[in-house]
């Protein structure tokens, strides 16, 4: 199931968990408090984080990659995306699509970066 947020801003707060399932972001207010962190669990390619425009992830809003033996997609659509914060967690990562992922931030997370 692929689920897309819409307009600028939102001011929710709470640990966005993306399980199995896709998420388009166009902006990083969407994600609500810049503080929210986002749970990459989507077993393996079943889902993606991805992106619809260029955006800077803020410091505080951190990726948690949870699975052991999984890695989650992140998706930069043919855009460029900055994640300031941290990754943490015991699962890998895999970027997918045209445009640059940079990583800037700081901690630890599973055995692969793909």
């Amino acid at each position: 199931m692929a689920s897309e947020l819409t307009g600028n801003a939102n001011d929710f707060t709470a640990t966005i968990d993306l399980h199995r399932g896709s998420l388009a972001v166009p902006a990083d207010g969407v994600l609500g408090n810049a503080a929210n962190d986002i749970r990459l669990d989507t077993q393996s390619l079943s889902g993606e984080l991805r992106f619809e425009a260029a955006i800077t992830l803020g410091a505080g809003r951190d990726l948690i990659l949870p699975t052991v033996g999984t890695s989650s997609p992140i998706n930069t659509n043919g855009f460029a995306v900055n994640v300031l914060g941290s990754l943490s967690g015991p699962g890998g990562l895999t970027k997918q699509g045209a445009g640059a992922l940079t990583l800037s931030g700081t901690g630890s997370y599973g055995p692969t970066t793909s």
